[in-house]
């Protein structure tokens, strides 16, 4: 028998396709999911005979012995998968062996979480049955709004429309994606609500105009409350009011929205500059290729038409492609030439002052950061700083080390939307869009990288609560951070230049010094910059 086993291994090691049979399936999937795999799904995939089925089937096993950690939904997730029936004419195991590589794929476009919508939901089994390419391409346009362009696809109102007529509204929902670029899922989330989706299926030219406004101005909405009654007339009427308003005035506005209540102009975000320039998106979008974005974003291209106005297209593409900018109107033009000269004194390194590493985000849902107004910093001289945009944490880090190697870094500004222990940096919901330094590995390529007694800035809401005290301690740094939700209003500066101090909205700022929290001798006051010009 030892023999004989032997010479079975011998063979099974020569042969490099294994036996397409039970045995085999059985032994891949248990791989994937543990042991106690149905009998009956281990039998249709080897009948199948589909190597394709089998990789899509262990990707779908592997998403669900990870929803384990889930609790209460991994039990009702293994409960379909082994026993349940999804719908009285189809069984659960009969229906994802059928329909794997289509799971498969979009679990990998939008999340696992996609997986239990695709059991459960009310009508994406039929989508995912009858319509396949058509919902695949959808959520590759979607991108990173995948997970919330599926939701707004299973409402009643959108899988009618898309089962009388797929190619038209996977055409609507793949253009306002293309629109929307990376805050898709929040349009799509903002469309999944109330009436809203029935809205969104009989008038696609009115939804069209929303998506286009959220390109240009920060259109905040609540999404607390179901939207009451008219809200999405109240919304189209405001857009064409603030529109004219706009060519009339020559000022430019964002919304501040809630469901339950009437849009209004809410013009403490300064968002002017990229609205001026709309009507040359395309121009935008040509000079973002030519740079090397391939992203689809209506909002970043109206980004580089303006860098090509302010300061044309040689600099935005060295800016692009050396500190990952996209969002240009964030920076004024002497900003811009700035960052553009740093490029020239970083290559020859003769600049010996002190580097100061801004680090911004690339999902700004409400267009916070187009004032983030560092031009008086710039103004000083005192700092060489160094601008990037990144959009996940591993982007941030390699620009770290692409960085670290020209100085120690003095200081640092984070800019991104925050919550208490971390913040955000991309459009996605998993870890790596947040930064949060969790990870030991992060925090020893960062110690590497800041000098001795370094200056932290964190412009991130809430920040100052933990994830700034933590910081501070772990990098033996003066870190400043707003404790609740604010805004960064200025600088206090020494003789010299050097930022002193750091002034938050609200009187919420607060200081750490070695991660313990200690008193301004000067004290924080609403704007100490009001009345200057």
């Amino acid at each position: 028998m030892a023999m004989k086993e032997r010479r079975r291994q011998k063979e099974a090691s020569l042969n490099m396709t294994p036996k397409f049979d039970t045995d085999y399936v059985e032994e891949v999937l248990e791989s994937a999911y543990g042991k106690n795999i149905s009998g009956r799904i281990i039998d249709a995939v080897a009948e199948s005979g589909s190597t394709e089925k089998l990789r899509a089937f262990s990707h779908i096993c592997t998403l669900l012995r990870e929803s384990r950690e889930n609790g209460e939904e991994a039990f009702s997730l293994r409960y379909s998968f082994f026993r349940n029936y999804l719908k009285p004419w189809r069984r659960t195991a009969d229906f994802l062996v059928e329909n794997a590589e289509t799971i498969s794929a979009a679990c990998k476009l939008g999340g696992k979480n996609l997986l239990p919508w695709a059991l459960y939901g009310k009508h994406m089994p039929s989508l995912i049955s009858n319509h396949p390419k058509e919902l695949i391409s959808i959520l590759k346009a979607a991108g990173t709004g995948a997970a919330s362009a599926f939701y707004l696809l299973d409402t009643h109102t959108v899988a009618k429309a898309f089962e009388a007529d797929p190619k038209k509204v996977a055409k609507e929902l793949i253009e306002i994606s293309k629109i929307c670029g990376r805050g898709a899922g929040l349009f799509f989330d903002i469309m999944n609500n109330g009436e809203l989706p029935e809205v969104f299926a009989k008038r696609p030219e009115d939804t069209l105009k929303i998506a286009e406004a959220s390109a240009c101005w920060g259109i905040i909405v609540d999404l607390k409350d179901r939207p009451s009654e008219g809200f999405f007339d109240a919304l189209v009427e405001a857009v064409d009011k603030y529109d004219a308003m706009e060519k009339e005035e020559g000022h430019y506005y964002s919304l501040c929205i809630n469901y339950s209540g009437q849009p209004e102009p809410f013009s403490r975000i300064t968002y002017t500059d990229v609205s001026q320039y709309r009507e040359k998106w395309e121009d935008g979008r040509k000079l973002a290729r030519e740079a090397g974005v391939k992203i689809e974003d209506r909002e970043v291209f109206l980004n580089f038409a303006y860098a090509q106005d302010k300061i044309g297209k040689e600099k935005a593409i060295a800016l692009h492609r050396e500190f990952g900018i996209e969002y240009f109107a964030r920076y004024t033009q002497k900003e811009l030439d700035d960052a553009y000269e740093q490029i020239g004194r970083m290559s020859k390194k003769t600049d010996k002052r002190p580097v100061l590493f801004r680090v911004y985000n690339k999902y700004d849902y409400n267009k916070a950061f187009y004032s983030s107004d560092m031009s008086r910093v710039v103004e000083k001289g005192y700092y060489q700083i160094i601008p990037i945009e990144v959009e996940t944490e591993e982007e941030f880090f390699r620009m770290a080390r692409k960085f670290g190697k020209y100085s120690k870094i003095s200081a640092v500004l984070f800019g991104g939307h925050g919550q208490e222990g971390n913040i955000r940096l991309g459009p996605g919901e998993s870890e790596e869009y947040y930064l949060d330094l969790n990870d030991k590995r992060e925090f020893e390529l960062l110690g590497k990288i800041l000098g001795e007694n370094p200056l932290i800035i964190l412009e991130a809401c809430s920040t100052g609560q933990k994830l700034g005290p933590k910081m501070s301690w772990a990098f033996g740094a003066t870190l400043f951070a707003p404790k609740a939700p604010s805004s960064l209003m200025g600088f206090e500066f020494g003789d010299k230049g050097e930022i002193l101090s750091v002034k938050y909205s609200k009187g919420v700022g607060a200081k750490f010094v070695l991660g313990e929290e200690v008193p301004e001798d000067s004290g924080f006051r609403e704007n100490p910059f009001a009345n200057e010009e």
